[in-house]
């Protein structure tokens, strides 16, 4: 703008090169002429020069801080670079805010719900200078007075109805009449006046036979009884192994364990209060036998806690999945508010549970700039322990050259976050290592995960156990 040497119409070219996609669609419709240039000039900085939106990403990078390692150089170093950069661009924009009232800005607006944060930017964003924070404070006070005096209103609206006078007939007063109505419920199996769990037909069947009837009728498999609507289990656990299924559903030791190799089933609750447990194990148990692990793709992720903290979690990435989870335990950890939203999850053999509240989480790389949000239900678990036993990588040669997605892949650990299809193929990326009887070595954003068969090994007796994790989601928002 400021090169005389140059022509307008010169000007224009240089712009128009410079400029791709949206951005020089801005301008595309005008004329390269000497006196439009100044026109195309005002177009793009309108549109792209927002003073306060570039100075709210710097203030959200710098409540957002990377980890420093204790005693390190580098990322000591990396830290401070990370601060002053974003502190010497906020002074240079000479703005009419303090910048600790940008941070705070950040943080009040990031502890708000979606629509008082939509009313905000409505209301400010005429405005040619940045609210300062006192001005936040100011709206948020005015939003609770109105939200007092709808509540206030919306109480007083209550329709009480009076009570019915009783009848009179000849001075003589009639008493109310009243009938009791006895609902009886129904044996799925027997047609029976009572609960399944109480019939004696039901309890002479074999396991397997009562686990059938179960799945068929589509029970809940720790209350026995139909799903519904309304459907509330029972808060009652397994009197032997204290798991969340029916007595008459548990499997003991000699069920489960067979020296022959054969499969086995443990089957897991439905249902509690709305949040279920949406994974389906299978045992296999070998003596003496070589066998062989099916290694799962594991990540370890840094997700924002509500501080604007960065926390590493693990997850687990399964490309059947629909829906993205996220246990209880780690949102309790992360402290992150909660939507109530009604989820139904199938999975194996048309096992239909469901949940009843789901979060949204950001979500970065931990080698790479890549970052996402992500809307997960919530579970109380999302599998076992991955993998199931401890691996023996020694032979595996992993490629010095690479940084792997979890590092501690061969110890069992918790799982996290589940991340679906929706997200799984999006973050892969086209580099891919193979040998023959070792696991596939997968380029991501993530890092580079290591999935599939595992060399085998012989053990006295081991338990292996295979998780599977097949969810379809279907979302009403309550």
């Amino acid at each position: 703008m400021t090169n005389n040497a140059l022509s307008n119409i010169q000007k224009f070219h240089y712009l128009t090169a410079s400029l791709k996609g949206e951005t020089k669609g801005v301008i595309s419709n005008l004329q390269i002429t000497s006196e439009n240039f100044a026109v195309a000039w005002k177009l793009v900085t309108q549109h792209y020069n927002n003073q306060r939106l570039i100075s709210m990403m710097h203030a959200k990078n710098l409540c957002c801080l990377p980890a420093a390692k204790k005693s390190d150089a580098s990322s000591q170093r990396q830290l401070k670079n990370h601060v002053s950069s974003h502190m010497n661009t906020l002074r240079a924009l000479s703005l009419n805010v303090p910048i600790q009232d940008l941070m705070l800005n950040h943080l009040l607006l990031s502890a708000l719900d979606a629509e008082t944060q939509r009313e905000w930017e409505l209301l400010t964003a005429s405005r040619e200078d940045i609210p300062s924070t006192s001005d936040l404070i100011t709206f948020l006070e005015s939003r609770c007075r109105a939200l007092e005096l709808l509540q206030n209103t919306q109480s007083v609206k209550t329709v009480t109805a009076s009570p019915r006078q009783p009848l009179t007939y000849g001075g003589k007063v009639s008493k109310p009449s009243y009938s009791n109505v006895v609902t009886q419920t129904q044996c799925t199996l027997c047609n029976g006046s009572h609960r399944l769990l109480k019939c004696d037909k039901f309890l002479k069947l074999q396991l397997q036979q009562r686990f059938n009837h179960a799945k068929q009728r589509r029970l809940c498999f720790n209350c026995l009884q139909s799903f519904n609507k309304d459907h509330t289990c029972s808060k009652q656990v397994c009197h032997k192994c204290q798991n969340k299924h029916h007595t008459s559903l548990h499997l003991d030791s000699q069920t489960q364990a067979t020296n022959n190799g054969s499969p086995t089933r443990n089957n897991q609750s439905a249902t509690t209060k709305g949040v279920t447990n949406a994974n389906v194990n299978t045992y296999y148990t070998l003596k003496g036998k070589p066998i062989n692990h099916t290694l799962l793709a594991t990540a370890t992720v840094e997700v924002r806690n509500k501080s604007g903290q960065y926390v590493p979690c693990r997850a687990l990435l399964d490309s059947g999945s629909q829906s993205h989870f996220i246990t209880e335990r780690c949102v309790q950890r992360l402290r992150l508010p909660r939507t109530q939203t009604h989820t139904s999850i199938q999975g194996i053999s048309n096992v239909n549970t469901s949940t009843g509240h789901s979060v949204s989480i950001n979500l970065r790389s931990r080698h790479t700039d890549w970052h996402t949000t992500l809307d997960c239900a919530i579970l109380p678990n999302i599998t076992g322990m991955t993998p199931a036993t401890k691996l023996n990588t020694t032979d595996w040669k992993i490629p010095t050259d690479i940084k792997l997605a979890d590092e501690q892949l061969h110890q069992p650990g918790n799982i996290d976050l589940l991340i679906g299809a929706d997200l799984f193929y999006e973050i892969s990326r086209p580099g891919r290592r193979t040998r023959p009887g070792l696991p596939v070595l997968q380029e991501t954003v993530l890092g580079w995960t290591a999935a599939g068969r595992t060399p085998p090994h012989t053990t006295p007796t081991s338990t292996t156990r295979d998780n599977v994790n097949r969810a379809s989601r279907q979302q009403e928002t309550s």
